[in-house]
């Protein structure tokens, strides 16, 4: 039998997946295309590329915020992106190597 319902094309190596409930928005972070492919939920369709630091590897969610982290290997930072507007806010640098986030609520 067939595992998948339907194939996504995103961004060059994506390395994350992160999925914001309260849009029924998919997240995911293309390592090698430094950037954040945004994915509707109901349609399965990719609904704009966000550009962010070099090499993300993780995604978080902050559903008291709606906004989701991106940690931002290459560059030592964490990309801040709004989940209403499907865009980077802030940028926050970090320690070296940023390669996982967690949610604390």
């Amino acid at each position: 039998g067939q595992w998948f319902e339907t194939t996504v094309a995103v961004d060059s190596g994506p390395t994350a997946l992160c999925y914001n409930w309260l849009s029924s928005k998919l997240y995911c972070a293309n390592g090698y295309g430094n950037s954040v492919s945004v994915i509707s939920g109901e349609s399965n369709e990719v609904l704009v590329t966000i550009p962010v630091g070099l090499a993300p590897a993780s995604l978080c969610f902050n559903p008291d915020s709606n906004r989701i982290y991106c940690a931002n290997s290459g560059s030592n930072t964490v990309s801040v992106i709004d989940c209403d507007l499907d865009s980077v806010v802030a940028v926050v640098p970090v320690g070296s190597w940023p390669a996982a986030l967690l949610y604390n609520g």
